[in-house]
């Protein structure tokens, strides 16, 4: 029998234990344990999960099922024309999220995800169609922010996409490029789809808003131009699709990237677009083949303190998905695919030379962002307008100032001993140390 003044396990409905404990906790306001420490999902997020339980005991059948041959049934309806040609990337995610603990709300979320690249590679190639000039349209030195994430990669690409010779993509056109938005009434209506997206996910997990907030009209990374990329690891155990990734050969993708973006510029003649991922890092040699134009800007900041805050957002991305966030195996698998990425990155920068580059280290980054941008514009010949400027002194006013001590991570938090993270990038730690600024 329950204590006075407690409620009860509920176990009506025939709910499992997991499930019993989630409503208790939506009732009581206690952790399920369900989700890891302070970064479990909001409570509508834990009640749709429970929801979904409920529903796929009643119907016998599971919500968002996740099959190879239904994500492409999707696509080709989407399309209205069969999906042609093998997709390994797509059979080694599926592989893996069949064995994730991956909530209802989690499997409708990825199936979407992977249905929408699909869509959008198809959708590319329509536009090409009907518009070959498109496969002519210059790309003019873009500035390809990459790093390891959480190293002010996100900071400097916003500053640099205000500049306005430039273009930084935004969330709301990386989300469903194409057709290309033609018209104010199809731009409005894209943007508020995209505002409703971004205010759902700032939603999933309060966390998430003081790690990397989304919104419609702020730059973002162009991953969603890419088939397959790292990010959508994130949310799913999938350890095997990393390895797959680190496997396969990047460059015709990257190749699909550069008409990606021939495509978004087409309409904007002469702008300098600005992009940034840090899931370029590992693969700065097809980049710059597919585009020889680009100037890569790396950020440098101390790996441990980066791979713990990339960890601590990959968890709040998780808990918003799956029932259960394992902490070590996340950290460990951060771990070893964050390292591979940076040796591959010494390695492109060893054989492709200092002519392509330009390092920003994250403290001289954040104590003064402008000055950087300088250091970096006139190590590429350009010249920071007045008016450039004051939107980024602007920006900084609003949004940079004050934000410190928002978003607290541990190496501990995620299985992780700092001596092991220590030796594992000790081959970075000691070419940063020996570089000097550019």
């Amino acid at each position: 029998m329950a204590p006075a003044g407690t409620r009860p396990p509920v176990r009506r409905f025939g709910l499992d234990r997991p499930a019993a404990n989630c409503v208790n906790a939506l009732v009581s306001g206690r952790d399920s344990g369900d989700g890891f420490r302070g970064f479990r999902p909001a409570g509508w997020v834990r009640a749709a999960a429970l929801v979904g339980r409920l529903a796929e005991r009643t119907t016998g059948r599971p919500l968002g099922a996740l099959d190879e041959d239904e994500v492409r049934a999707r696509v080709a309806k989407r399309l209205g024309r069969a999906v042609e040609g093998d997709d390994p990337g797509l059979r080694a995610l599926l592989a893996d999220a069949a064995e994730a603990p991956l909530t209802s709300l989690g499997r409708v979320w990825l199936r979407g995800e992977l249905v929408r690249r699909g869509v959008t590679d198809g959708l590319l190639e329509d536009e090409l169609r009907r518009r070959p000039q498109i496969a002519a349209t210059p790309v003019p030195m873009p500035l390809v922010v990459a790093g390891l994430p959480r190293t002010g990669t996100t900071l400097l690409h916003t500053l640099l996409g205000l500049d306005s010779e430039a273009v930084a993509f935004r969330f709301w056109e990386l989300r469903r490029p194409y057709p290309l938005a033609s018209g104010r009434v199809d731009r409005a209506r894209r943007l508020l789809l995209a505002a409703a997206m971004a205010a759902l996910a700032n939603s999933m997990a309060p966390a998430l808003r003081d790690i990397h907030r989304v919104a419609a009209l702020a730059p973002e990374e162009d991953v969603f131009l890419f088939r397959d990329i790292g990010m959508l690891a994130t949310p799913v155990a999938a350890p095997r699709y990393l390895d797959w990734l680190l496997a396969s050969d990047p460059l015709p993708g990257y190749l699909t990237y550069r008409r990606h973006l021939q495509a978004l510029l087409h309409d904007r003649p002469g702008r300098r677009p600005v992009l940034k991922s840090p899931f370029h890092l590992g693969r700065l040699d097809a980049l710059l083949a597919s585009l020889p134009e680009a100037v890569v800007v790396q950020t440098h900041r101390d790996p441990a303190v980066a791979l713990a805050s990339w960890c601590s957002l990959s968890a709040v991305l998780g808990s918003a998905s799956s029932s259960r966030v394992e902490p070590e195996a996340l950290g460990r698998r951060w771990l070893d695919y964050w390292c591979a990425e940076l040796d591959r990155a010494l390695e492109a920068r060893s054989a492709l030379g200092d002519g392509g580059f330009h390092d920003v280290v994250y403290e001289a980054l954040v104590a003064d962002p402008i000055s950087e941008v300088e250091r970096l514009y006139d190590r590429i010949g350009l010249e920071l307008s007045p008016l450039a400027r004051r939107r980024m002194a602007a920006w900084i006013g609003r949004h940079h100032r004050g934000r410190a001590g928002t978003h607290r991570y541990a190496l501990a938090d995620f299985g992780l001993d700092a001596g092991e993270v220590e030796r594992r990038f000790a081959r970075y730690r000691a070419w940063l140390a020996s570089m000097t600024p550019s």
